[in-house]
């Protein structure tokens, strides 16, 4: 693979840094700067054997790596000898000394070091050197907390026992460092810690690492107290009244702790300030492995966004995973800079344990409800979000709601509000054009008494209102609901409405909080995976910040989540990350509210809903994925199509109008239990079918199952419909289990299909439709899965590789043509094309034919095969196919439509194809 030299864009500060006017110089190409430079030999964490004597020393599946053991301590020792030669070459190309700020030998061999961009590309040049990339700089992304998730639950089934509080379990915090002498991460006597055994185990700073253990001399967090916060969050002792210093905590509540108490912490200080630094955050994930004792990581941090790309933090995180440690991170917070929270959450690795920020219930947070002539529940405890300057209100019920609908935005331009038209009246206007401090001036003078303005676009409506009359000032984010508003108003002559200035409403989406849909390759993914309490978190601050602080954001969810995973951990220490997971997903609420208030959330924006830890410990079913298949699943190799990963989310945003997923569950229960499956949507006319929809299993027995959805009859689906598959204990042994499903696509209008990729009966037909895949003109060409829909196009993979289907490019005398083959040659009876009787060529069936048992198939690789797909014209027809459904062990039939082009067969494109999978012949309608 050739050298890459890639420089990254410096992240952007967090929002506060961004609002106080952060300006970005660009970096002269003569100054040095920090690189990250990998070398081609692999880490320890996937070091496979294949170097001399050396016994491999990746972690088999399930089982947490030791970095202390002999075969990684030698392998570590000769990855050692081979570093010091790539720094000698380097110096000797450099023509001076090398000094590195970090080694890298657990994830991967590579070093950090200062260099100027002509440096950088003369490293890149040297043999075993694979890239050579700018250092990415990331964005920094508790006492109703806890029991609002269902901790108190886990404490209090055994009071006295550390365990049910998390002892016996370590969290590592990358974050911005600790506070050491706080209360919260004092040695409690209660949960067993003392000086030989402390809580803090260690608090390390990784600006500066040596041999894989961070060794910088600046270990506190003297900044923004991010990651005291977050730590204490996850794992913070209880804390009292009676503590010094003491939390400051509203009636009744007379403690304060993290989700953990009894857990142990780590913290890697990774940040300076508001922002971290790339090479620091490897050398943290070393440092994680080096230890050895964590069972699950935080990080409160941004990126993620590619995570199958070199570079990527979440790609090091996967071998952080496969190490045995959990790795629970924030979904991203709306900034200046990204005002729009849809489609842009981070970490959609799916190994990742990626949380979304909700409400708990002791929050205040204002609301607004319609009050007169009448009291429609789509406009009552509307979430209104006060502007920058907005005073502090007295009390505003029942008060005349008015529109100005001469000018509904309000501005001066647009002609102003007539005198005394809001007189005594909340306004309510709409973005657009002018300033909010003029709209909100203008209704002051025309007497309104508050203002509340709805959005015109999608995103978190913030309102600066600076220069704005001293009147209340309120937002509405939701586009629809500050429209809804507006048109109750102006409708209805005697409309009224009052604030509740103290609302409080848990599990309501904070509306900064970064959300799904994943987009263009990771299509297939659900992120975020849960949602936790994030707004107005309570919790440990440094001694500058008063030593206790309220902090929202999705750093501070992250934390409720790492801390419920130790609970679970304590509970169950043989069950692995992904187990951990699926447990918390499986288990968690769906439902509650978007952040207007009034809307039920969607996947998309909170994944299976809020942890519920009481249920995560009691879980029936765990789901288990590897790290094979999770490398495999790279979108530039396909090798597992996403939607195929052994997840607890479904997702097909092509599903049109059926489409089907496989899915294998664990138990966990001590006896056998009977499970029952049952399907509901938000969304009329769309349905599931489990097969088996009821099953037994043994002790510690897994089972497959295969989920059809069918869109229905009907209109086009304007957005993507949200569900749920639920596995039900027929005893009552542990709770129900949640699989969380989104699809989308286009669904027939009425039951007779007639566009030639429709089947008279649907029942059994799954269907992949509009996937227009063009053939790479390349020698191994493109191949398709047709149970998984897993495509290929990367040279040399797809001739061998796990496809049944295969164009490539043929050379001869007449230049290069089509050619077919079948990757997967043996048994030929379980797959192939139908051909002529007695000949290779490859069939160009039509509508009306059937395929099944009688029809005659062949799986030899030929470029005689594509002969009748060769034309002057091109050919738009069908291909029949069988193969061996091996989540059924069925031979299915099926159909797909191709279109080739010219007398050579090129470019050849696959429309999209049918197949039957109850084993069935089908006919092509």
């Amino acid at each position: 693979m050739a050298p890459i030299v890639r420089n990254t864009a410096l992240a952007s500060l967090i929002a506060a840094c961004l609002a106080a006017g952060a300006v970005s110089t660009a970096r002269a190409a003569d100054t040095a700067a920090m690189r990250l430079v990998r070398f081609a030999e692999p880490g320890a964490l996937a070091y496979r054997g294949g170097t001399g004597a050396l016994r491999p020393t990746a972690p088999a599946a399930n089982r947490r790596f030791d970095a202390n053991a002999p075969d990684v301590a030698a392998y570590r020792a000769w990855l050692g000898g081979t570093q010091a030669q790539h720094r000698a070459d380097i110096a000797a190309r450099l023509g001076r000394a090398v000094d590195l700020a970090h080694t890298y030998q657990m994830t991967h061999s590579g070093i950090a070091l200062a260099l100027t961009d002509a440096e950088a590309a003369a490293v890149a040049a040297l043999p075993g050197v694979v890239s050579v990339e700018a250092e990415p700089i990331y964005p920094l992304a508790t006492y109703r907390g806890p029991t609002f998730i269902g901790a108190g639950t886990v404490w209090n089934t055994a009071p006295s026992d550390p365990v049910r509080r998390g002892r016996g379990t370590v969290v590592g915090v990358i974050d911005s460092g600790a506070n050491p002498t706080h209360p919260s991460f004092a040695n409690d006597g209660s949960c067993g810690f003392n000086a030989a055994d402390p809580k803090l185990k260690s608090y390390r700073d990784c600006m500066t690492s040596d041999n894989g253990v961070c060794n910088g001399s600046i270990p506190e967090d003297y900044n923004t107290g991010h990651g005291v916060h977050t730590a204490s969050t996850a794992a913070g002792n209880t804390v009292t009244l009676a503590a010094t210093p003491a939390p400051v905590l509203p009636a009744p509540y007379t403690q304060m702790s993290g989700v953990a108490p009894c857990a142990s912490v780590r913290t890697y200080k990774v940040c300076d300030s508001s922002t971290c630094n790339g090479s620091a955050i490897l050398a943290a994930i070393e440092n994680i492995v080096v230890d050895g004792d964590i069972d699950v990581a935080n990080y409160s941090i941004s990126g993620g966004r590619t995570p199958w790309s070199m570079g990527d933090i979440d790609l090091e995180f996967l071998d952080l995973v496969n190490a045995g440690v959990l790795v629970v991170a924030a979904a991203g917070n709306t900034s200046l800079d990204e005002p729009d929270p849809v489609g842009k959450v981070n970490h959609i690795g799916p190994w990742m344990t990626t949380v979304a920020a909700v409400t708990h219930d002791a929050v205040a947070l204002p609301a607004l409800t319609v009050v007169a002539p009448t009291q429609p529940a789509s406009l009552a405890d509307i979430a209104v979000k006060p502007g920058s300057t907005t005073p502090p209100a007295n009390d505003m019920s029942n008060l005349p709601l008015k529109t100005y609908s001469a000018n509904p935005i309000g501005c001066t331009a647009d002609g102003g509000i007539a005198a005394n038209a809001l007189q005594g009246a909340i306004a309510v206007l709409r973005r657009g054009t002018c300033t909010f401090g003029e709209k909100i001036t203008n209704a002051a003078n025309a007497g309104a008494v508050a203002v509340v303005i709805g959005n015109n676009q999608s995103g978190v409506l913030t309102m600066d209102t600076a220069g704005a009359a001293n009147i209340p000032a309120y937002s509405i984010s939701s586009v629809a609901v500050g429209d809804a508003l507006a048109a109750y108003a102006n409708d209805n002559a005697g409309a009224a409405a009052s604030f509740d200035l103290t609302h409080r409403q848990g599990n309501r989406l904070a509306d900064f909080s970064q959300r799904g849909p994943t987009i263009e390759y990771y299509r297939g993914l659900t992120k975020p995976d849960v949602s936790a309490p994030g707004v107005g978190i309570y919790a440990a601050q440094t001694p500058g910040n008063g030593q206790y602080g309220e902090i929202s954001g999705t750093s501070m969810a992250s934390p409720h989540v790492a801390g419920a995973a130790l609970l679970v951990r304590a509970a169950h220490p043989a069950w692995s990350p992904m187990a951990v997971k699926s447990a918390l997903q499986m288990t968690a609420r769906s439902g509650g509210f978007q952040e207007d208030g009034v809307s039920a959330s969607k996947v998309d924006q909170i994944g299976s809903g809020l942890v519920d830890v009481a249920a995560a410990v009691r879980a029936g079913l765990v789901m288990e994925e590897t790290y094979d298949n999770f490398v495999a699943a790279n979108p530039s190799v396909r090798g597992v199509a996403l939607d195929a990963l052994n997840l607890p989310s479904l997702r097909n945003r092509n599903c049109s109008p059926t489409c089907m997923f496989t899915r294998t569950v664990t138990s966990t229960l001590a006896s056998a239990s009977t499970w029952n499956a049952t399907f509901a949507s938000d969304t009329d006319g769309v349905t599931a079918e489990t097969t088996p929809s009821t099953f037994t299993l043994p002790a510690g027995g897994s089972q497959t199952i295969t989920v059809t959805v069918k869109l229905g009859v009907g209109n086009a689906l304007a957005a993507a419909a949200s569900g749920a598959l639920t596995l039900t204990e027929a005893a009552s042994q542990a709770p129900p289990a949640h699989l969380s499903v989104t699809v989308l696509g286009t669904r027939p209008r009425d039951a007779v299909f007639g566009d030639g990729l429709e089947a008279a009966d649907m029942t059994n037909i799954v269907a992949v439709d509009n996937l227009n895949y063009v053939f790479p003109l390349l020698p191994s060409g493109g191949a398709v899965n047709w149970q998984t829909g897993a495509l290929c196009n990367q040279t040399n993979d797809c001739f061998y590789g796990n496809y049944h289907f295969n164009i490539w490019t043929y050379t001869n005398a007449q230049g290069s043509i089509a050619a077919i083959n079948h990757p997967l040659k043996e048994p030929r009876e379980d797959y192939g094309s139908v051909v002529l009787p007695g000949t290779m060529t490859f069939v160009v069936m039509q509508r009306g034919e059937t395929i099944g048992p009688q029809s005659t198939f062949s799986a030899v690789a030929s470029q005689i095969g594509a002969e009748q797909w060769r034309a002057a014209g091109g050919v738009d027809g069908y291909i029949g196919f069988r193969f061996r459904n091996t989540a059924t062990n069925q031979i299915n039939y099926g159909y797909a439509r191709f279109i080739t082009q010219g007398p050579v067969g090129l470019p050849a494109t696959l429309v999209g194809y049918r197949y039957d999978a109850s084993g069935a012949p089908i006919t092509i309608r």
